[in-house]
């Protein structure tokens, strides 16, 4: 079995565990403990798969070891390019086991929008190979379907209108999205919504989860990161989940997840913490 994308949508396996870590921002340490999860798992033969949900990307720039503020967490050296290049190694040494989502971060190095605060270091420190990231960026997957019944993205799915998969699997990472603004992005495009929404009604959710199922496919859970939530995980409605595994956060509060992909997860509450939702501080 493996996790197979079709366009802008990564469809993973109906068994095995499923590991899942929120956004990272450059933090090779974290990326690293992931890494090694899936590891472990892998060689107790549990049929493991890894997903990030995107933001491996752009780390605090603009800060030192002396001056590091204590809201973002312990302190770290941003290793943007070090994260990108493991994951293709990865990717090589694992075929089909690996999977990240585009988050905004990403999409702001192919053509997505670019704030003033992000971090133009990336492209001065992966100069040498920032072609070869950009071909990267441009392959990864906007959501990714789980037989177990949930979808997972890098934003909020707070969607007004029904998308089906073909219209996701077909959006554009080409187009100039700067000539947008970014309310107009998130108020419009499937992409904007997916990489930048913060928030979601339960009805958006539910929009969202019901248009992509289908007769052989319900969903019922939407699990994102993007937002850092402070003890690690938020359940804001029945039917979603927000992630939060290493950026901004405490480490006794980082928190991971794992799933099992043969069982079916029908609301948040099936989401237990220390069952599904793991310390990253213990491993």
């Amino acid at each position: 079995m493996a996790i197979k994308i079709d366009r802008k949508v990564a469809h993973l396996p109906a068994t095995g565990k499923l590991v899942v870590s929120g956004d990272l921002h450059g933090n090779l340490q974290d990326f690293l403990c992931m890494e090694e999860i899936f590891r472990r798992l892998y060689e107790r033969g549990e049929n493991p798969y890894l997903l990030f949900l995107g933001d491996l990307i752009h780390g605090q720039y603009n800060y030192t070891k002396t001056n590091w503020p204590q809201w973002i967490g312990p302190y770290y050296p941003d290793e943007s390019p070090k994260i990108v290049e493991r994951l293709l190694e990865l990717e090589s040494e694992f075929p089909s086991r690996i999977c990240c989502l585009l988050g905004n971060h990403e999409h702001s190095q192919i053509g997505g929008i670019w704030l003033e605060k992000f971090s133009d270091r990336f492209e001065f420190d992966a100069a040498d190979r920032l072609e070869t990231f950009k071909t990267v960026f441009h392959r990864l997957p906007l959501v990714a379907l789980t037989p177990c019944g949930i979808v997972f993205s890098h934003a909020c799915p707070s969607l007004k209108k029904c998308f089906s998969i073909d219209n996701l699997a077909s959006v554009s990472y080409e187009k100039d999205y700067n000539t947008l603004s970014l309310n107009e992005i998130i108020d419009n495009e499937p992409l904007g919504v997916l990489t930048w929404s913060r928030l979601a009604t339960y009805d958006d959710a539910n929009r969202f989860l019901t248009s992509l199922s289908d007769g052989k496919n319900k969903y019922s859970i939407s699990i994102c990161g993007h937002d850092a939530v402070e003890e690690g995980y938020d359940k804001p409605e029945a039917n979603q989940l927000v992630l939060s595994t290493s950026y901004r956060m405490q480490q006794e509060m980082k928190t991971y997840l794992c799933l099992d992909l043969s069982k079916t997860y029908a609301d948040v509450t099936t989401l237990r913490e220390n069952h599904e939702l793991l310390p990253l501080s213990s491993q």
